[in-house]
């Protein structure tokens, strides 16, 4: 004799989407990581500035440019991605984001 067939059982339910976008961005961490990149561009600032050989130079160059391009990710995702931030704050990052990539050109 044949069984009939049985249906698989979830032993959790329906899948759920996990945690969004707008939860990870909220003003503090947007905050905490634009200072964290703030404080690479100036370090690299004062590296370049202080040393007077090319290669150590070159590496305050290059963490300059760094932490200006991790500033400019963390202000575009934060006027993009948090819908915790009013329509001016969004505006301000958009003009940090733009501030950044003309001052790494």
């Amino acid at each position: 004799m044949q069984q009939p067939m049985q249906q698989p059982m979830m032993a959790y339910g329906p899948p759920v989407a996990g945690p969004s976008m707008d939860a990870a961005l909220t003003k503090t961490v947007l905050f905490i990581f634009l200072l964290v990149a703030a404080l690479l561009i100036v370090i690299g600032h004062l590296l370049s500035s202080l040393l007077s050989e090319p290669d150590p130079r070159k590496v305050g160059i290059v963490l300059s440019q760094i932490g200006g391009l991790m500033a400019f990710t963390i202000a575009v995702a934060g006027a993009l991605g948090s819908k915790r931030t009013s329509d001016w704050q969004n505006l301000g990052l958009l003009v940090l984001a733009a501030a950044l990539a003309m001052s790494q050109l």
